[in-house]
């Protein structure tokens, strides 16, 4: 076996980020039909599946990752995937027992999830992964793109690194506290449906959307869609329509200050801004009014200090 993997291409950390930073994050999409080179690595990888579904493989075994799965591959493991649809994943490499310190480790290591994906010896046929449902797989997938924008930041210093260290321990955090084991057995069919509906409401979320219409596009009744959906992602689809819809509103009044809270719920799929204030004071906590005048006032902020830097 060591024979083997000495043939294979080796991935390095050190050659895809920076040495102050010892973590890489990339967002990858492939095709339909495409297959990974057979390699193996230096660092231990978190594939985050954003979108679509294949066929994972670790140390001669496969087995099939979707949307909301999340998947850990082990330092020095012989790893490739295949690609059964459009796929969007992150692809997180870094390595825990040198990037944090023996403090930290400890306290990670009392949660038998975190042993089992990244340390010691794994039952036979226990898979490499969690999955999260679609409402903490929006927020897992927040994150990840804070640490990305924190990782592409030009300035490495103490209050970026420091930054950096605790997006990826909530990162853990969040997979302890909310991955689950998946299912023993998912038909194929099965991930081709889910994948399919989550593709066409990821895409047009913003849009009035219904079970009725939804269904319409996928070719399943109401009824069976409804079903179908809260059995494999444990919420309902109208509570995934309204944390898709939530995190856009959060994205839209941080990137455009100046709008009313009308103009973002319009944007975000809702006719009424009294319903959309209610939904959003619900999964926020605060009013929606009330993060447009905080985000104005950090954008006002900025533009002065731009201009005194002048």
């Amino acid at each position: 076996m060591n024979g083997t993997k000495k043939k294979l291409p080796i991935y390095c950390l050190g050659e895809l980020t920076e040495p102050q930073r010892e973590v890489a994050l990339t967002l990858q999409r492939w095709s339909p039909d495409r297959e990974a080179m057979l390699h193996i690595h230096d660092f231990t990888e978190l594939v985050f599946v954003a979108d679509g579904y294949g066929v994972n493989q670790v140390n001669s075994r496969s087995y099939p990752i979707r949307a909301g799965d999340v998947a850990v591959i082990r330092e020095g493991a012989t790893h490739s995937f295949h690609t059964a649809s459009e796929l969007k994943i992150y692809n997180l490499m870094f390595r825990p027992e040198k990037y944090f310190d023996e403090q930290t480790l400890r306290v990670l290591r009392e949660s038998e999830v975190y042993r089992n994906l990244f340390e010691g010896e794994k039952r036979e046929n226990a898979p490499e992964k969690l999955s999260l449902s679609p409402a903490s797989a929006a927020e897992f997938r927040a994150v990840l793109e804070k640490l990305d924008a924190e990782l592409k930041s030009p300035e490495v210093n103490a209050a970026s690194r420091l930054t950096v260290q605790g997006l990826l321990l909530l990162l853990l955090g969040m997979l302890v506290r909310d991955g689950k084991r998946p299912p023993e057995h998912i038909p194929d069919q099965a991930y081709r449906q889910l994948s399919k509906i989550l593709a066409y409401v990821n895409l047009h979320f913003t849009e009035d959307l219904s079970l009725e219409s939804v269904a319409e596009i996928v070719h399943l009744s109401p009824n069976y869609l409804g079903n179908f959906f809260k059995l494999h992602t444990g919420i309902t689809l109208f509570r995934y329509l309204s944390v898709l819809r939530m995190e856009e509103a959060e994205r839209l009044f941080a990137s455009h200050p100046q709008w009313n809270v009308t103009q973002v719920a319009e944007r975000c799929g809702f006719a009424d801004p009294s319903y959309f204030a209610r939904c959003y004071r619900r999964y926020t906590a605060h009013s929606p009014s009330e993060t447009r005048k905080k985000h104005a006032f950090l954008s006002r902020t900025s533009v002065n200090s731009a201009r005194k830097s002048k």
